[in-house]
């Protein structure tokens, strides 16, 4: 039986073939990859970007910067488009079919044929937040090689020691407030201030008791672990710099602000402590695997790079 086969013209000729379509595939040319270099119409706007964005002189070198960037995302576009996402994320066909029923308000074909008709137009390519969407997506295929790595217990541990100054309790005061708020004439509230402050040093009147003597404040009068950041968003940079000088159980006179004058009573000053490591582990894992990711991305990138001609680029 065996022989009968092995003699049968027709398997003869199926192995000739396919003998014939292995040798014609391993010795066939790798597709070439291409992507446009920008017109100096896209250049020319990237340059106005530029301006507005208030970045400084367009030199050279940020003229380069702006076209490899440029460049690179049209590379994660294209390559986005060769591993077929635009026909696998919901969001980009959710996308188009929005486009699609704008543009031909009233049609009653169905979101599938709506579809079709949107990636035989390249609205994929043509609309600018599929566009972005499917270059991000190729961006987070290209981190996801780093940022799935598995990270040790060890590996977080020498993190969290190599950079414990990272992993900080911020410094945080308590303290109450005495507000006197600015007046058309400065000089009147300042001179408002010393008469409050000298009241309440001559009568030694206790910070609770002392609010009263100055104006209402929105935040309230009294403040408890509070971070110089927190302070800073509510106060301003002076006040917390101020603050920072002051001492515990002690008055400081006419702290500025914005919004007036403060005389604080410091009762607390907590200084900046080291967090423990099971409070911090996952901040450093999620650092970690940031940092991997952004060089798995990179590392991506680069491969691409060598992948792709450019067409079109200045000699």
């Amino acid at each position: 039986m065996l022989n009968k086969l092995t003699t049968h013209p027709a398997l003869h000729f199926w192995l000739i073939g396919l003998l014939a379509f292995l040798s014609v595939s391993a010795f066939e040319p790798t597709p070439i990859l291409t992507v446009q270099y920008p017109t100096d119409q896209r250049i020319a706007e990237l340059e106005r970007q530029w301006s507005q964005l208030g970045a400084g002189a367009f030199t050279s070198d940020a003229k380069a910067n702006l076209i490899q960037t440029e460049i690179d995302r049209d590379i994660l576009l294209a390559e986005s488009l060769r591993l077929h996402f635009h026909l696998q994320d919901q969001g980009v066909q959710a996308r188009l079919i929005r486009d699609m029923r704008f543009m031909y308000e009233g049609s009653e074909e169905t979101d599938e044929v709506l579809l079709d008709q949107a990636y035989a137009m390249n609205l994929h390519v043509n609309d600018l937040v599929a566009r972005r969407r499917l270059i991000q997506m190729m961006e987070s295929s290209l981190r996801a090689v780093g940022e799935r790595q598995p990270i040790s217990e060890q590996t977080l541990r020498d993190a969290y020691e190599n950079e414990q100054y990272e992993h900080l309790a911020p410094e945080r005061f308590t303290f109450t407030q005495v507000f006197i708020q600015w007046d058309q004439n400065r000089r009147d509230t300042e001179q408002r201030a010393k008469e409050i402050f000298k009241t309440i040093s001559d009568r030694s009147v206790q910070p609770d008791e002392a609010i009263s003597l100055g104006n209402p404040f929105i935040s309230g009068h009294r403040f408890v672990d509070q971070s110089l950041a927190q302070l800073t968003r509510e106060f301003g940079p002076t006040f917390t710099a101020a603050l920072a000088n002051c001492r515990v159980n002690t008055w400081c006179a006419a702290v500025p602000s914005p919004y007036g004058l403060h005389h604080v009573w410091l009762s607390d000053q907590k200084l900046a402590a080291r967090l423990p490591f099971d409070q911090v582990k996952s901040s450093i894992e999620y650092t970690l695997r940031n940092q991997a990711g952004e060089k798995s991305l990179s590392e991506g990138l680069s491969r691409l790079r060598d992948r792709y001609q450019i067409v079109g680029a200045p000699l």
